[in-house]
Parts: C-alpha cells; sequence; structure tokens
C-alpha cells in the first residue's frame, strides 16, 4: 500500500500544476483510460493474488498518469509541447 501512496504523490504533484494552468485535457483522457483498464485488471489480479492483487492494480493503473502527467509538465515547462500535449 505504501508503494500506491508514493506513486499517488507523485501523479498528483505534476496533476496539481498541469491543474493550475488549466491543462486537463490529457489528465482527462488518462483518467477515463485507467477506470477502463482497472475494472478487469483488479477482478484478474484480485482473483489470482486477492488483496494484493487488488493494490497492484492500483499501483499499476497510477503508474500511467504519473508517467504521462511527468511527459506532459517536462514539454511544457521546456516549451516544446503541441497537439495533445499542450492542451
Amino acid at each position: 500500500m505504501s508503494v500506491y501512496m508514493l506513486v499517488l504523490i507523485y501523479s498528483v504533484c505534476y496533476s496539481n500544476i498541469l491543474f493550475g494552468i488549466g491543462k486537463i485535457y490529457m489528465i482527462t483522457l488518462a483518467t477515463l483510460v485507467e477506470a477502463i483498464i482497472f475494472i478487469p485488471l483488479a477482478l484478474l489480479l484480485g482473483k489470482n493474488f486477492g488483496l494484493n492483487g487488488i493494490v497492484a492494480a492500483l499501483i499499476l493503473v497510477n503508474m500511467i498518469c504519473a508517467i504521462l502527467n511527468r511527459v506532459q509538465y517536462g514539454k511544457l515547462s521546456a516549451n516544446v509541447a503541441h497537439g495533445l500535449w499542450d492542451k
């Protein structure tokens, strides 16, 4: 569970900045994809590994947004964001 919290905190650091400057389109898309992926992944891992599997599914799914938030922040701060990264 502590790994999940670390991933979540890492993601929230960048998402707060992105929300503050109004760049929410990518986060919204990533969250929708995460929600679609989480349900079957949690069922599969939960069936095979129990509660640990569900926590692992949370970690894997939230890593998507953590990575995308960091990449988008890097592109915006370097002023090289174009297209989807700049929305």
